[in-house]
């Protein structure tokens, strides 16, 4: 069991999973997208395992998540810089077309 896909594959079905972890059986379908299992359920995930007599501890997780790399752990990415606009908006200008010909009709 080298992921946590391969541990999550060790229960008869996500039901048994979820029962066993306190969660709801879709959960367990994000974590397997995710090849994932949140740390503050695996003590859960342990204790279901080990009354189904299923070879998965604290140590298999962790192994689990060492391995996964780096790049699937969310990383928060900075915002885009606010750009400041210098002059008139595109609509304030567009807006603003339209007077300054009536304006030019009317001197004329």
């Amino acid at each position: 069991m080298e992921t946590f896909i391969d541990i999550i594959a060790q229960w008869p079905n996500d039901a048994a999973l979820a029962e066993d972890a306190g969660v709801k059986p879709s959960l367990v379908i994000v974590w397997r997208h995710r090849n994932s299992i949140p740390a503050n359920r695996w003590l859960e995930v342990v204790r279901g395992a080990a009354q189904r007599r299923l070879p998965v501890t604290l140590e298999v997780l962790a192994w689990a998540a060492a391995a996964r790399p780096r790049g699937a752990q969310r990383i928060k990415r900075p915002r885009r810089p606010y750009r400041k606009r210098t002059g008139a908006s595109r609509r304030a200008k567009t807006a603003a077309a339209p007077r300054e010909a009536e304006a030019q009709g009317a001197a004329d």
